[in-house]
């Protein structure tokens, strides 16, 4: 499987917790580059199809935005 085949996002781990997500997505794709995001962080604005980047909500840990390859 390379970078531009498989899934390109995941709207079904928004609201469990941050690391559920996270081994969701690496299980859906292991060779994927899986970063937590806080709210406040600021993201490169690159576009990476090998990257998923997991915006979750500090105080409570879980996924706010449905997490995408970019």
């Amino acid at each position: 499987m390379n970078m531009f085949d498989g899934k390109r996002n995941w709207p079904e781990v928004v609201g469990l917790s941050v690391n559920e997500a996270i081994e969701i997505i690496k299980k859906d794709d292991p060779t994927l580059n899986v970063i937590k995001m806080e709210p406040r962080k600021i993201a490169t604005r690159d576009y990476r199809l090998d990257r998923v980047l997991v915006y979750y909500d500090f105080e409570t840990n879980l996924v706010n935005y449905a997490p995408g390859r970019g």
